[in-house]
C-alpha cells in the first residue's frame, strides 16, 4: 500500500513476508479515525486490487484487509 493516496489505492498480499501464509484476500474495508466504514469492496481470492478513494476526505484511515481466517489492518493516508 502506498501511502499518502489520493484518488486510488492499490492493496496487495506480499509475498517477501515470511510470517504471511495467506497468498490472496476476499475483502477489502476502509474505516474512519471513529470506525465507521467508509468503503468496502468485495473480491473473489485475489493477491492485488485498485480501489477507488477519490470520495473520501483527506485524513486517516483504516485499510483492513480478510479472508477466511485471516485479518490484516494499516493505517491510510489521504491527502489530495
Amino acid at each position: 500500500m502506498l501511502n499518502p493516496a489520493n484518488n486510488s489505492l492499490t492493496v496487495s498480499v506480499n509475498d517477501d513476508n515470511a510470517n504471511t501464509s495467506y497468498s490472496s484476500f476476499d475483502e477489502v474495508r476502509i474505516y474512519d479515525q471513529q470506525g465507521n466504514l467508509k468503503t468496502y469492496q468485495k473480491f473473489n481470492k485475489v493477491s492485488l486490487a485498485t480501489i477507488n478513494v477519490k470520495d473520501l476526505f483527506n485524513g486517516t484511515y483504516i485499510v483492513e484487509i480478510s479472508s477466511a481466517g485471516y485479518k490484516e489492518r494499516q493505517q491510510l493516508i489521504i491527502q489530495k
